[in-house]
């Protein structure tokens, strides 16, 4: 991405890289060569025209083109099926013992070396000056934790708006969030933030008045010293630990049995992400957040999962208000609860996007999707270990992997001349998904913390 060059070195070197590309990946280049010889040639007379441009035109320094392109040819280029050498594998996951989260193991089906920049090699963006949306996003979840542990939001719009007011006074002196303070641009993004809280706490105190689940956990973490992780083991040996965060669960207690509902807050409206909350995304790979999450609600805090919602806290504008009066701005969740009991979280209110006929019809169905993801995430720690770097990006037309990738100008997929897998799990060798899904413990429970 150019826009992202701030030196001519940087400029140079994505110029040269891309040149050099065209040579290297074209597809049948070698059949072509024969075939069209004056293209060939016009792509090396394009290379020399750039060596003179960003080399002196001395001989000397012209015999040093090639090896200048050496670096960038490595870099873009790409092996069909690149792996990790074993010894590499075995020093980042001794005892075959993979540590990630439900976020790691979906970049991981999406495509493998975006995995392997993220986590891997732990490559960060360029830090920006400015107040992002990862750092609003912090802030929503803050102010709705503190929010919650004082009890559900009353109902009235304005005492909403007093509440939400003293406590982002409160958080915004925290240094996490001093950002907001450094110029107007930051203010304005905190006021923003704070009016969109707002319009989702005025659906929120209306769904919990309905509904038969209460808020009782937020930001409950799993694999610390205090909470093991989710394990998974694997049918070559080892384990997979996952780790992470549930934003919040609310808990329906009834009788003996306690069931629990957990809520993953999202900074977009979901209006256009069809690909969350939908059990088809599940099963194959697209959507893993909020079924990890039931699976840890069920296997190591000890509740029944009854189902769960993505949630958009800071929801966008909108051009003109809908039909609702209860909802004018049509602020709607993504999720998956039973068909059959789905008025116990959201009683009669029409809060929940793409439910037509994709709802699993009861808990039994419910339960059944877990041990299919419990499954695939084995398949997907197998392949981790197995060194699979490559670059595979799957999606369809509306959520291409690559259209958010932080790592592209490391990359240089084209998908208009690279292979694309219609699903994560196509193309994917090891085991099949039965074979990972039974719950079983980590033999080593010494290793696990």
């Amino acid at each position: 991405d150019l826009e992202t060059v701030q030196t001519a070195e940087e400029l140079a070197a994505h110029v040269g890289a891309y040149l050099a590309s065209r040579l290297e990946r074209r597809p049948g280049a070698v059949d072509r060569v024969a075939a069209d010889p004056d293209r060939t040639e016009a792509d090396t007379r394009i290379l020399e025209a750039y060596n003179r441009i960003v080399l002196p035109g001395d001989t000397e320094a012209a015999a040093t083109a090639r090896p200048f392109l050496e670096p960038a040819r490595r870099l873009w280029a790409t092996e069909e099926t690149p792996r990790l050498d074993p010894a590499v594998v075995e020093a980042a996951f001794p005892q075959r013992i993979v540590p990630t989260s439900a976020g790691h193991l979906e970049t991981f089906a999406k495509c493998p070396y975006r995995h392997f920049a993220r986590s891997l090699l732990r490559l960060e963006p360029r830090p920006r000056g400015e107040v992002t949306p990862l750092e609003n996003g912090r802030l929503a979840h803050r102010a709705l934790e503190i929010l919650h542990r004082r009890g559900a939001p009353p109902k009235d719009r304005a005492a909403i708006d007093a509440l939400l007011r003293r406590i982002i006074e409160e958080i915004e002196t925290e240094e996490e969030f001093r950002a907001y303070a450094f110029d107007p641009s930051g203010a304005f993004r905190l006021r923003s933030a704070r009016r969109q809280l707002l319009h989702h706490l005025e659906i929120e105190a209306q769904r919990l008045e309905a509904a038969a689940f209460r808020p009782e956990l937020f930001e409950q973490e799993f694999g610390t010293a205090k909470v093991p992780p989710l394990q998974i083991p694997l049918i070559g040996g080892g384990v997979a630990l996952v780790r992470g965060r549930i934003d919040r669960i609310d808990l329906l207690r009834s009788g003996g049995a306690v069931e629990a509902l957990v809520l993953d807050y999202k900074s977009n409206d979901l209006k256009n992400r069809s690909d969350l909350g939908n059990p088809v995304a599940v099963e194959q790979g697209f959507d893993l957040q909020i079924a990890v999450y039931l699976l840890v609600a069920e296997e190591v805090l000890g509740y029944r999962p009854y189902g769960g919602f993505y949630v958009p806290v800071l929801p966008r504008p909108v051009s003109s208000l809908g039909s609702n009066r209860r909802n004018p701005l049509d602020i709607r969740m993504r999720g998956i609860v039973p068909r059959d009991r789905k008025e116990e979280a959201l009683g009669s209110l029409p809060l929940l996007r793409g439910v037509r006929g994709a709802l699993p019809p009861d808990r039994d169905a419910v339960e059944r999707l877990l041990v299919t993801l419990r499954g695939r995430i084995g398949r997907l720690a197998e392949e981790i270990l197995a060194g699979r770097i490559d670059v595979s990006p799957a999606g369809g037309k509306s959520r291409f992997p690559c259209d958010h990738c932080e790592f592209a100008a490391v990359c240089r997929f084209d998908r208009r001349r690279d292979p694309i897998r219609r699903t994560p799990f196509e193309g994917l060798v090891g085991g099949r998904d039965d074979e990972f899904s039974g719950k079983k413990e980590a033999t080593d429970p010494d290793s696990i913390h």
